[in-house]
């Protein structure tokens, strides 16, 4: 066997990080090549990937063909771009840049880790053991995967997604895949936030898996999903400047493959596709004030009967989670899911519940915080933007 080759690690971010994540990080700066989607364009999730792709084939050295650079080593990208509407905090850095507390599930952790930490640790798990065949892995950057140490031998397709055994009421936030219940590698169909009616309905010869957001490509299915985004693989150079055309790889890509697919597209139709199934996987959803909360509790204290934390009820959570901070008030039986970060709570304080408060210098005020109220403040050039918004 061949010794596996190290994944060269793409990362995308909001364009306040991708200048200056090598000053921040120097001990990363030769892991990563850190780069953003361009200012006031919406690329959807297909063109943010062949666009970071093309960046990065850019920048390399020495110059080749795109196709060589895809095999010189693969490439692993963690997507951590996006307007980051339903988490706010953590918009201008991005979600993988998000602090964690320490955790006692999870062994050898760095002191100032975050979310980036734990997903290069999983990701590259799936990466080192995946086929050559597989040049592209694609990740989410707001999502943590753990799962068992041993993984089942991959089946060689032109794209492969990586799931996970997931109830209804979960399955139908994310993408499903749809598989033969006799051969759960043997993708049917993909579905985009399917109905709970829907994928209880199935009969006893389907299956589904959850859409972990892991998506690995062939070179052939990388070329098919650079032309849809309006960019030929082959005649791409490192000279050429072309913006990819906005795409979107789960509401399009996605559901045109398949034995049974839901769109008609003859190229992506040409490509083989399979599922891989994660043994005793779980899955952690932090691209929301309330899913940070839910995931990261279920991380501090895991749950063994439960696998899918992308939205949990936050019932079980306690008073606060807080991660370099300096709080001296004092909590009550009332102050329930409350995220504290890097921040200086005083004594007079009053808070409630539902909160998420993150870059609050040293103060002495005496702020109330009604409940569902969040509050920021992000360094600006001017001094500093103090913002409050809602909880959901």
């Amino acid at each position: 066997m061949k010794p596996a080759i190290k994944s060269e690690i793409l990362l995308s971010l909001p364009p306040a990080m991708s200048g200056s994540f090598s000053a921040i990080y120097p001990e990363r700066e030769n892991d990563f090549f850190v780069a953003s989607d361009p200012a006031g364009i919406q690329l959807g999730s297909g063109g943010g990937t062949v666009n970071l792709l093309l960046e990065a084939f850019r920048a390399a050295t020495p110059k080749s063909t795109l196709n060589e650079w895809l095999d010189s080593s693969p490439k692993m990208i963690i997507h951590g771009s996006g307007e980051s509407r339903r988490l706010q905090s953590y918009a201008a850095e991005g979600k993988p840049m998000m602090p964690l507390p320490y955790l006692q599930s999870i062994p050898a952790q760095s002191p100032l880790q975050t979310l980036l930490d734990l997903q290069i640790r999983s990701y590259s798990r799936v990466s080192r053991l995946a086929p050559e065949s597989y040049r592209v892995m694609v990740t989410c950057g707001d999502v943590y995967l753990s799962f068992a140490e041993t993984i089942p031998a991959f089946p060689e397709a032109d794209v492969l997604f990586v799931g996970m055994r997931a109830s209804s009421e979960e399955a139908q936030h994310h993408g499903v895949m749809v598989c033969d219940a006799n051969n759960t590698h043997h993708l049917k169909r993909f579905l985009q936030k399917p109905s709970v009616e829907e994928l209880n309905s199935m009969t006893s010869q389907e299956t589904y898996f959850l859409d972990t957001g892991v998506w690995l490509f062939s070179k052939a299915a990388i070329s098919v999903l650079m032309a849809k985004c309006g960019i030929d693989a082959d005649s791409v150079t490192s000279d050429d400047k072309s913006m990819p055309a906005n795409y979107d790889m789960f509401s399009a890509f996605g559901p045109a493959l398949g034995d049974t697919p839901l769109s008609s597209d003859p190229e992506i139709a040409s490509l083989s596709c399979a599922v891989l199934s994660l043994p005793e996987s779980k899955f952690y959803h932090f691209g929301s004030n309330r899913s940070i909360i839910a995931s990261t509790t279920a991380l501090l204290a895991p749950a063994e009967d439960k696998r899918s934390f992308a939205n949990t009820s936050l019932e079980s959570v306690g008073a606060s989670i807080q991660i370099a901070s300096d709080v001296s008030y004092e909590f009550s039986p009332e102050n329930r899911h409350i995220w504290i970060d890097n921040s200086s709570i005083a004594s007079s304080w009053t808070l409630n519940s539902n909160h998420i408060i993150t870059g609050i210098p040293e103060n002495a005020w005496s702020l109330s915080l009604p409940s569902g109220t969040c509050l920021t403040m992000v360094p600006v050039k001017q001094g500093s933007l103090l913002k409050f918004y809602g909880f959901d």
